[in-house]
């Protein structure tokens, strides 16, 4: 399982950290390079936001990571393993890291992505579907949960996001694990309990920039109260599902 790590050609700060990181849990990655925001063609950035499923317009921040996560779904789709993992550049891992990275047979063979990462906050999640090494287990991930700084994909799935996400219609993490973006409920996606992977707390680089400001969209009330019904029938329609069939329940996902 090849490892992927997104790191910006004018972040060599990042890279001695990553490369540390790695190092020290006998790893090795491969570097991608990131899209860097503060380049990006103005009418690029139109295009890709051009089709929005998200209440706020993006930063080019925001859009030139999703590019940098879409160029590695890239490069898993078209690589020779049946599953690859990726990673932002400010992470840190646990010393338990390397039992899940270095091989992929303890994976379920219905996985689309597992979501190794977590932002410390409470989520819902299903009933343990797989107990793995070390105490630590999977289950499914039925809401919301911030950041997409490690998580494992398989080729299949790469694949498929790789040709049906052409538009960033949202925050990366949010098109993945964000019930509301249309795309979380059509994949087997599990969150790995306790988490091996979390940021570092370091300011992000391709995520954020001093010099954007977020504005809120131009939407009518029409078009507000039309959004805020689907997404109504969204959310509750995908846990009440969800619920019945996998026993849903809220836990905080801790670093491990």
């Amino acid at each position: 399982m090849q490892l992927y790590v997104i790191n910006l050609e004018r972040s060599k700060d990042r890279l001695e950290h990553i490369t540390a990181v790695f190092q020290e849990r006998n790893l090795v990655f491969i570097r991608v390079l990131g899209v860097d925001g503060s380049i990006l063609r103005r009418k690029d950035f139109r295009f890709l936001t051009s089709k929005r499923n998200w209440p706020l317009k993006l930063t080019y921040a925001e859009v030139a990571c999703f590019l940098s996560h879409r160029e590695c779904l890239r490069l898993i789709g078209e690589g020779p393993d049946a599953y690859g993992a990726i990673f932002e550049d400010d992470i840190i891992l646990s010393p338990n890291a390397p039992v899940f990275l270095k091989q992929s047979s303890w994976i379920p063979f219905d996985t689309d992505m597992i979501k190794l990462d977590t932002a410390g906050i409470s989520c819902l999640i299903g009933r343990v579907i797989a107990k793995l090494e070390g105490g630590y287990s999977l289950a499914p991930l039925m809401s919301k949960h911030y950041c997409a700084a490690g998580y494992i994909v398989s080729k299949r799935c790469a694949q498929w996001l790789y040709k049906n996400i052409e538009y960033a219609i949202a925050p990366i993490d949010e098109i993945y694990f964000n019930p509301d973006c249309d795309i979380m409920h059509r994949l087997n996606i599990y969150q790995m309990i306790p988490a091996p992977v979390m940021q570092a707390g370091l300011a992000s680089t391709i995520r954020t920039s001093k010099k954007e400001i977020r504005l809120s969209s131009n939407l009518s009330m029409y078009q507000k109260i039309r959004k805020e019904c689907k997404r109504f029938k969204k959310r509750y329609c995908f846990h009440m599902k969800k619920r019945f069939l996998f026993q849903e329940r809220r836990v905080k996902i801790a670093f491990q």
